[in-house]
């Protein structure tokens, strides 16, 4: 675990924005049904909202709370608190298919 967080630091430090390309290309290669309600982003506001994301990913990574915040974020989406999207928009295979991209992103040297 120690060398993921040096890992996770690193990117945060010094490679965010290599990062979020990374993780924005695995988002849509997936066709992640959820992105419909960001399509009225442009690509600016779309990379911003995804790297306030990441950066919070990472950080948790760092401080070792990154499975506390997996469970605030999934108590959220129980409780319709996911960015004023309906829960009923928001399914299971969602959260997977992010998740899944968010993991093939970390593996993907930078």
């Amino acid at each position: 675990m120690i060398y993921l967080k040096d890992y996770a630091s690193f990117v945060r430090n010094n490679k965010l924005e290599d990062f979020v390309s990374t993780d924005l290309k695995n988002i849509h290669s997936f066709n992640i049904p959820l992105m419909q309600f960001f399509a009225h982003l442009n690509e600016k506001q779309l990379r911003a909202t995804l790297r306030e994301s990441l950066f919070r990913f990472l950080k948790g990574i760092e401080n070792e709370t990154a499975i506390k915040e997996v469970k605030a974020s999934l108590e959220n989406w129980k409780n319709n608190g996911v960015l004023g999207i309906p829960r009923e928009a928001i399914s299971l295979t969602d959260i997977t298919l992010i998740y899944t991209a968010q993991k093939v992103t970390i593996q993907y040297p930078i």
